[in-house]
């Protein structure tokens, strides 16, 4: 398999969309899945190959011999080893064990999120610390300018100039339409 030219073929049922039914709700139980799999094969013979070309991606690196890319998916098993391994490390400390298959398999695709942190949200992210917080600081003189120039506004200076980007609030109504009607 560390050939780079390696192909690993499979073969599976052709599933066409108009046979799909509609799931009953979002998360199924292993039941209702087994039996939705059984009516998607039963209605749908035909087969097709998934051709899976695994070291394809070597050759946009100027990976272009067996050996090499033998040398690069050691790399890449050596370093999934070493982070299974510190993460195994880590789950023992904190005295948790890895989730059986099946217990993966009953979880739900879509459940909620919620954060554990409850601190303070970052609303901008950045290459660098330095970049982040000059585009805050830069946020933060634009909101004052733009205080600065509706607290003008409610004075009644309406030509004042706000900073490029800023939407303007609706002028006030200059007369009362219901007096004219």
């Amino acid at each position: 398999m560390d050939k780079l030219s390696a192909v690993v073929v499979h073969e599976y049922p052709w599933i066409r969309l108009p046979t799909i039914p509609k799931l009953p709700r979002r998360s199924v139980s292993e039941t209702q899945d087994r039996h939705i799999v059984d009516i998607l094969l039963s209605k749908n013979k035909k087969m097709h190959s998934l051709e899976i070309k695994p070291n394809a991606w070597m050759r946009f690196f100027n990976i272009t011999t067996d050996k090499e890319a033998a040398a690069v998916n050691a790399r890449i098993l050596a370093r999934l080893r070493h982070n299974e391994k510190v993460c195994q490390r880590w789950r023992e400390r904190k005295g948790w064990k890895v989730l059986g298959g099946k217990a993966l398999y009953e979880q739900p695709i879509m459940a909620p999120h919620t954060p554990k942190k409850h601190g303070r949200r970052i609303f901008c992210i950045a290459a660098t610390k330095q970049l982040r917080i000059a585009l805050i600081k830069e946020f933060k003189e634009f909101c004052a300018a733009c205080r600065e120039c509706y607290r003008r506004w409610k004075l009644g200076d309406y030509l004042v100039q706000w900073p490029p980007g800023a939407f303007l609030p609706p002028l006030p109504p200059l007369a009362n339409a219901v007096e004219f009607s």
